[in-house]
């Protein structure tokens, strides 16, 4: 199957416990072949699971897996399920990456293109649904032109950090009028320690909101 993953950014556990807010615990157990999803590629690879690195990929199957499980409440079978079906129908080991699947209340949903765009059921059932549909993706990530995802915004899209894997590895950056700067936002926050709010703003051209920003990722995300 072909694999269409992004591979910018490189991230550790730890890392992405601090962008999903997700415990490290919990994101070793996912990772785990034996015990957790088994529907990564990750899990797969003998060589990134002893290195412990994962791509943005990678990040976003388990983001969104969290999301659909926790946030929704969508069950763990039904999300595999779907997972499964989206992966043969994208032809991808990466279907959670894509913007052209979507959710609505407890059901994972795709256009099927085969039956004039009719929205059904991703669970293997392909069942029609009639229903309002809920975007999962708008709040937090970018999408390219090809509808995968391309850029993550932990705190939400009003907010002034980025992770963009083609940036500083996809280290968290400051993000001053859409577009992110090469200023880490770890960076920012170890100033902020030892220096005027005042100081670090001046030095680095950073506004309010940045400065407030990077203070609010650290304190949620910690």
């Amino acid at each position: 199957m072909k694999q269409e993953n992004n591979t910018g950014g490189v991230f550790s556990i730890a890392e992405m416990s601090l962008l999903l807010k997700i415990s490290a615990r919990s994101l070793a157990y996912w990772f785990d072949s034996n015990s957790g999803l088994g529907i990564l590629p990750i899990n797969k690879n003998k060589k990134s699971r002893k290195e412990n690195l994962f791509s943005f990929s990678d990040m976003i199957e388990v983001y969104t897996y969290f999301h659909l499980k926790n946030t929704l409440h969508i069950k763990k079978a039904e999300i595999l399920r779907s997972h499964a079906t989206l992966s043969e129908l994208f032809k991808t080991d990466y279907p959670f990456n894509s913007k052209k699947w979507l959710v609505s209340g407890g059901d994972i949903l795709f256009a099927n293109s085969d039956e004039n765009s009719t929205i059904v059921k991703a669970n293997g059932t392909y069942q029609s649904v009639f229903s309002d549909i809920l975007d999962l993706f708008q709040v937090k990530l970018d999408f390219n032109d090809d509808g995968q995802a391309m850029r993550y915004h932990p705190i939400g899209k009003d907010h002034n950090i980025l992770v963009d894997p083609n940036i500083n590895y996809g280290s968290p950056v400051i993000s001053e009028n859409n577009a992110g700067t090469r200023i880490e936002a770890s960076f920012i926050y170890k100033l902020l320690q030892d220096n005027s709010i005042a100081d670090v703003k001046d030095s680095y051209n950073l506004s309010d909101k940045s400065i407030k920003d990077v203070n609010t990722f650290y304190g949620v995300a910690a």
